[in-house]
């Protein structure tokens, strides 16, 4: 190692000449691979350190690298064919020619190619983990094949700057934009140019000794040489290094040194744009911010091709575990796609921006909107080219025992694309396939990808990168984790999804992530479904299916039932990367009689789209045979596939190409009129699209539409939830033998019951939705001025919501509905809920009143209340459908069902209720509900009073007169329950009333408020203090 630190004074460049004639001497001497800098924080030295690497002169460099091998990773650095060379760099020429000198960390960006039309160009960033990482103590760090992009804007530009010297780096703004000519500069000056970064270029030196390169451009000050990659990194403190005369002294110190001659010629050395590709490295390609906190990285493979490059990335993290990360820059196209307007109907994923300026207006808005017009285009993948067609590569990582299937359900989609003209637009690609790509890498952007990972949760990932100049998609991964495969066969060492999903509602959500921009913006929480966190949890399920049919699934029908949840789930995670988003009311558009009908779902399915969440289909005495995923697309998805991929050259030439003949295309004024042709089909196909019914993620948040959700069945979702706790309580009958396999312990038992106690307790919560539901539309006011046909909103009618309401009063009586387990099976009620290795008796008690009180509680609440409320003001309204249920109607009907044992039942749980009844009556009236609600919950308030009193006077006995340590009689706690729920009502209708005017022993008789003689002196002294305070 070599330190030289001096004063910049005016010696500084005799110092520096010095050092530098020193080290090239010192470099000449002893070979060398690297050489590294540190630079003091003293700003007022000029510091010089140079690290000298012993590697042998003849080492090989295109061996692949250890670190390459290690991760799996094909090390490419010798793999590109014509290989360049360049200042002892080789090179793989592409988009952008990656120069790289072993060691492989070593590398070096060509940018010449890349900035030969207009010395810029455009392009996008992927990043994606290449390797999961695992420890022991904190589980999962990172998974295989997730989106690494922390940012929403992923496309760059690099631009020459005017000196040659550097390369400007541009983050374009994307949410304003403008296509008024006269608005361009105001939009330049008022959003700002968009730079980014400023990278530095080398320049190569040829000379009789060889070649050498320096840098320059950069800021901080800092002058790079480096010889046959041997390095000098020069840090000048307060001068410029772009400085001609100190760069040239420089330049001639290092040549003469090597050579013993002077300056080197450059005359034969043509004009090349080179950066560093290490810089890039370290900030993550500006994408992966989370590199900046690597303490070192290394290179696993470099690999060029035509429109992108990829770059494979292991980072030490400071917590010393790591991080691999493949990154693909992709070159944009130079002419975008034509982008195709979103439409809420038939909804896509979409790049939204503001075009800023004044613009014709379109028939459809109003003149204020045609300025700084909002705009909305979907994603697609580009379609124009006969030849084209979408590859989906199953990646190595899935199981070969389920590629077939994955296979099936990619393709699925070719039912859609055939009604336009494209009966083989999307396959799927086999690793075993004889055109599977020898190049094949996972984070390559020129791969869509279906990968398998290992997870301790349920996750499927639809990711979509996509160009955000017109909505086109570059590339797109599927995710699937083994847990799918766990979560339908408990009893076979695997769950039921329905069983699964539902466990746990504080902790457990399904996966699935949506895209904005370029990146996946992060993962959708959607609650009621399971995220498995211990591993042990998954031997301790049961089957579902199995308990349904009766008998355990023999391996046939488990490996089919398995394949076919695995084709479904991907059916619906390539709709996403086709660009579609959800769809949850699709289920809707099937009848229950259908889906309970093999025959019928196998033309309908079991949704009217697959972009909808629906539960396992599970067969019963009644309906053995059925499917139960949905076998094909639904039709909405058909129109949705129309939509987002019919192109005006296709439509005339459609039917040639599914009768399998040669497309004829038309001339450039058939082109025209087919461009109209193309505008006047996606209208049809948007008016088509208004007879089923859709709803959103957003829409599903507002929980104002009961229909719009997850998990429900059929165009009579009540009759399913219905059927649903039918098939509860067949389970809990036979759930001992079903849930204890011979050989297992019977906590299994335990902890199944509490789990379909749980699925019952949510289908209450579920149906609880409907009251005071509205069912909202997507309608378009047609262009001749007539009215939709059929309105916007319309009040769920009164009959379907008492029969949601009759159901959620069911199951607040756990016992009674028969979602119990029989008392035989008592003795065995045990489980292992607090961990491994433990076992605890299940207090059924507590869980019935469990269970009741929360969906009683989730009944009366103040948010169903609200709802009501807001639903009266279009039960008068005109074409509005069936009048809603009001509140009064509401109230009285849950009173009365509570209290339909009368107040004076000795049953505990009936005891339960009354006083969930009083607490949530109370509370609501505190809420800052309308007054017209709060008037009806004061009236019932009123009426449970009376008739608690009423009840007080029946009481037999005198007020009960006991000595300490005697066991109070039963009247003797009836009365006390009943006095405690009569001062509960008292306090929440009298606070900060006149005390004379709500007398709390006013309205009641003698007998009831006359106190124990042991509780007498008590009361006396307390109402002394009382009197005093008054």
């Amino acid at each position: 190692r070599l330190k030289i630190v001096t004063e910049p004074d005016s010696t500084g460049v005799y110092y520096l000449h010095m050092a530098l004639l020193f080290a090239t001497l010192l470099f000449t001497a002893l070979p060398a691979a690297a050489a590294a800098l540190w630079t003091s924080d003293d700003s007022s030295l000029l510091q010089v350190e140079l690290a000298v690497d012993r590697q042998a002169p003849g080492a090989p460099g295109n061996a692949p690298s250890a670190a390459a091998a290690d991760a799996g990773v094909e090390d490419s650095t010798s793999t590109a064919s014509s290989n360049t060379s360049w200042c002892g760099f080789t090179g793989q020429p592409g988009f952008i020619k990656a120069l790289t000198l072993p060691p492989t960390d070593n590398l070096l960006l060509d940018l010449t190619e890349a900035l030969a039309v207009n010395n810029s160009v455009k392009f996008v960033v992927t990043a994606m983990s290449i390797s999961g990482t695992y420890t022991d103590g904190s589980g999962y760090l990172t998974e295989f094949a997730s989106p690494m992009e922390e940012t929403s804007n992923t496309m760059f530009e690099f631009r020459l700057s005017s000196n040659g010297l550097s390369v400007d780096v541009f983050r374009p703004q994307l949410n304003l934009r403008t296509s008024d000519k006269e608005m361009l500069a105001a939009l330049r000056r008022g959003a700002g140019n968009g730079h980014f970064d400023t990278l530095g270029t080398y320049r190569c030196a040829q000379g009789a000794s060889g070649s050498f390169m320096s840098r320059a451009g950069l800021n901080p000050n800092v002058l790079h040489l480096m010889s046959q990659g041997q390095a000098v990194d020069v840090v000048l403190r307060g001068r410029d290094p772009t400085d001609s005369n100190i760069t040239s002294s420089l330049e001639t110190m290092l040549g003469a040194a090597r050579a013993g001659e002077g300056p080197p010629s450059k005359a034969d050395e043509p004009k090349r744009v080179i950066i560093s590709g290490g810089s890039l490295i370290r900030k993550g390609f500006f994408v992966a911010k989370t590199a900046a906190q690597a303490t070192s990285y290394r290179v696993l493979s470099v690999k060029a091709y035509k429109q992108n490059l990829d770059v494979a990335v292991e980072y030490m993290m400071a917590d010393g575990n790591p991080m691999s990360v493949g990154f693909s820059l992709v070159k944009l196209p130079d002419k975008p796609m034509p982008f195709r307007p979103a439409d809420e109907r038939l909804l896509y994923f979409t790049t939204d921006y503001k075009d800023l300026g004044e613009h014709d207006r379109y028939t459809d808005e109003l003149p204020e909107e045609s300025v700084n017009r909002q705009v909305s285009t979907i994603w697609r993948y580009n379609m124009q080219r006969p030849e084209s067609q979408i590859r989906i590569h199953i990646d190595p990582t899935v199981p070969k025992r389920w590629r077939s299937w994955f296979r099936k359900g990619v393709e699925a989609w070719n039912d859609a694309f055939r009604l336009i003209g494209r009966p083989k637009a999307v396959r799927a690609v086999l690793p075993e396939d004889k055109d599977w790509p020898k190049d094949y890498d996972i984070s390559d952007a020129r791969f869509s990808t279906i990968s398998w990972t290992i997870s301790s949760q349920v996750v499927s990932m639809g990711i979509a990168k996509v160009d955000p100049r017109s909505g086109e998609i570059l590339k797109s991964d599927i995710v699937m984790s083994d847990g799918w495969v766990r979560s339908w066969l408990g009893d076979l060492d695997l769950l039921a999804p329905n069983f699964t999903h539902q466990l746990d509602q504080s902790m457990g959500y399904r996966f699935e992530a949506c895209s904005d921009g370029n990146v996946v913006l992060g993962q959708r929480r959607i609650p009621g479904r399971l995220r498995v966190v211990d591993e042990y949890d998954w031997g301790k399920k049961i089957s579902l299916l199995s308990a349904a049919v009766g008998q355990p699934v023999h391996a046939r029908q488990r490996d089919t039932i398995l394949g076919e949840g695995l084709r479904h789930v991907v059916t619906h995670e390539t709709g996403h990367i086709l660009g579609l988003r959800h769809n949850f009311k699709g289920s809707l558009g099937v009848g229950y009689d259908c889906i309970r009908n093999a025959a019928c779902t196998a033309e309908r399915g079991l949704s009217a789209s697959v972009m909808d969440y629906v539960p396992v289909n599970f067969p019963s005495a009644n309906a053995p045979d059925v499917h139960l995923f949905s076998p094909v697309l639904g039709d909405y998805d058909k129109l949705a596939i129309r939509y987002g991929y019919a192109e005006a050259q296709w439509l005339n030439a459609s039917f040639q190409v599914a009768r399998g003949e040669a497309p004829s295309f038309k001339t450039s004024d058939e082109s025209a009129s087919a461009e109209s042709k193309l505008k006047a089909e996606l209208q049809a196909v948007l008016l088509e699209a208004e007879k089923w019914e859709t709803c959103y993620d957003a829409d599903m948040m507002l929980k104002q539409d009961p229909a719009c959700t997850a998990y429900d069945m059929s165009s009579d979702p009540i009759r399913y939830y219905e059927d649903e706790v039918r098939r509860l309580v067949d389970v809990q009958r036979n759930l001992l033998n079903t849930s204890v396999v011979p050989g297992a312990p019977y906590t299994h038992y335990g902890d199944a019951v509490n789990t379909v106690l749980g699925m019952a307790q949510s289908t209450g919560v579920k149906v609880i939705e409907w009251l005071g539901g509205v069912s909202n539309q997507y309608t378009y006011r047609r262009m001749t001025g007539q009215g939709a046909p059929k309105v916007s909103r319309h009040a769920v009618p009164a009959n379907t919501q008492k029969r949601a309401l009759s159901l959620a009063l069911m199951i607040i009586r756990p016992n009674k509905a028969g979602l119990l387990p029989p008392t035989d099976s008592f003795p065995y009620l045990v489980s292992a809920t607090s961990g491994r290795g433990s076992v605890e008796s299940l207090d059924l008690a507590a869980s019935e009143r469990a269970v009741g009180t929360y969906v009683l509680a989730k009944m009366l609440s103040p948010q169903v209340l609200q709802r009501l409320h807001a639903e009266e003001q279009l039960r008068a309204a005109p074409g509005s459908g069936e009048g809603g249920l009001s509140t009064g109607e509401f109230l009285a009907l849950v009173t009365k069902e509570v209290l339909k044992h009368g107040l004076r039942t000795s049953e505990r749980g009936e005891w339960d209720l009354q006083r969930q009844l009083v607490n949530s009556l109370t509370q609501t009236y505190e809420s800052k509900l309308p007054d017209a609600s709060l008037a009806h919950v004061a009236h019932h308030l009123q009426r449970l009073r009376k008739e608690i009193v009423a009840a007080l006077a029946e009481v037999k006995g005198d007020g009960g007169v006991f000595d300490d340590g005697e066991e109070p009689s039963p009247d003797e706690v009836l009365r006390a329950h009943l006095l405690s729920l009569h001062q509960d009502v008292h306090s929440a209708l009298c606070d900060g009333k006149d005390v004379s005017a709500c007398s709390f022993t006013g309205s009641l008789p003698s007998a009831a408020v006359r106190p124990p003689v042991a509780l007498a002196p008590a009361l006396l002294v307390l109402g002394a203090a009382l009197a005093l305070d008054w």
